[in-house]
């Protein structure tokens, strides 16, 4: 049993793709999986715990006008050795998780008449996704749309199964004692422009807010040393992290989420039935801001555009919201109706389905 996996170089692409491939090894545990990254994901260990001999990665080039050449020129490069490692590899089901890392690599599975499923993990679908999903390509969605095709299957963004049963042992209910808490944090980059944003606020916080009202800020890893020293020099009181593998926790112990709208944010968000204000990323397109109305659409979340009023827009938001508490108790219930628990499962479906055909058709 092989699965071809192609994923991109960052966490939005490549978490979803780790979260599958974990679920899926256990429920089979013959199953032989290869992964196709991009070359900065190696840079930045997001395999570190895979067998190295079970992960390739490509050279990739961004979509743009002024680099259309080279970005051409690498696609083919990517296509021919998509070909080769899929002749050798003969794979059961191909699968891209998005970027232009798995364009060439699920156009290929088509091209050899492989089975090829794609996940797109954001509403507004990606350049490569959206190619791909025209050439017949099966389709599993992180959200649910107004339309869809033959082809769609809603399936949720896939979350680390750690996250879910975490999420599942707290339900939708608030957290008993302790003072009221804001988790901000950016992303698996980062984001200085949150970092800036809460400490602002924490330093204009009253003596009465600092003793019933708790800041934690993760930082990414770049930013977090100019963070600190900030923390320690303003006597700011706030739990800082650069990065944390004890986001459940983190999760679970917040009342509010401050964060920038990309997917799996928002995915483990919902899970965990955590009101929050996106503050969507304005450049790379425009996917985050579509991500964020979604889910304040659905009345589980508050966006706030970045220019120059967002400190005063958030900080008028939060005083409405210490003296209107249960509308956060809304937007608990809004995300409750709308997350989705076992995106392992319905994703995973899709692959067993393709495959039981394939054995069928020989």
């Amino acid at each position: 049993m092989n699965i071809l996996i192609a994923t991109g170089s960052s966490g939005g692409h490549i978490y979803p793709a780790l979260a599958f491939g974990d679920y899926f090894e256990c429920r089979h545990p013959d199953a032989k999986i290869l992964y196709i990254a991009g070359l900065r994901a190696k840079e930045k260990g997001f395999f570190s715990r895979v067998n190295p001999e079970r992960v390739l990665y490509f050279r990739e080039r961004g979509f743009s006008f002024f680099g259309i050449i080279s970005c051409v020129c690498n696609l083919i490069k990517n296509y021919l050795r998509s070909y080769q490692i899929i002749t050798r590899e003969k794979p059961d089901v191909i699968i891209g998780f998005g970027s232009n890392v798995s364009l060439p690599v699920v156009f290929a599975g088509r091209c050899l008449a492989y089975p090829c499923v794609i996940h797109e993990q954001n509403v507004r679908f990606g350049k490569a996704n959206m190619l791909l999903r025209l050439i017949g390509c099966r389709t599993a969605l992180s959200f649910s749309p107004p339309r869809k095709s033959a082809n769609d299957r809603v399936t949720g963004n896939i979350i680390r199964h750690t996250f879910v049963e975490e999420a599942e042992r707290t339900g939708a209910e608030k957290k008993k004692g302790g003072p009221f808490r804001l988790l901000a944090l950016g992303g698996s980059q980062g984001s200085r422009f949150i970092n800036d944003l809460v400490l602002a606020y924490a330093g204009n916080r009253t003596d009465e807010e600092k003793e019933s009202f708790a800041v934690t800020l993760i930082t990414g890893h770049e930013d977090y040393e100019r963070v600190s020293r900030t923390v320690e020099t303003r006597g700011l009181q706030i739990a800082l992290f650069s990065f944390t593998d004890e986001m459940p926790l983190l999760y679970k112990e917040a009342d509010i989420l401050l964060a920038r709208a990309g997917a799996g944010v928002i995915a483990e968000t919902l899970i965990f039935c955590l009101p929050a204000v996106y503050i969507p990323y304005p450049y790379a397109g425009q996917h985050q801001k579509a991500n964020a109305y979604y889910a304040e659409a659905a009345g589980a979340a508050k966006v706030i555009i970045q220019n120059a009023d967002a400190l005063r827009t958030f900080t008028g938001w939060m005083q409405q919201i210490r003296q209107e508490p249960e509308q956060l108790l809304r937007m608990a219930e809004s995300a409750k109706k709308i997350r989705i628990m076992d995106s392992c499962e319905r994703f995973t479906g899709i692959i067993e389905d393709l495959m039981e055909e394939r054995g069928k058709n020989g």
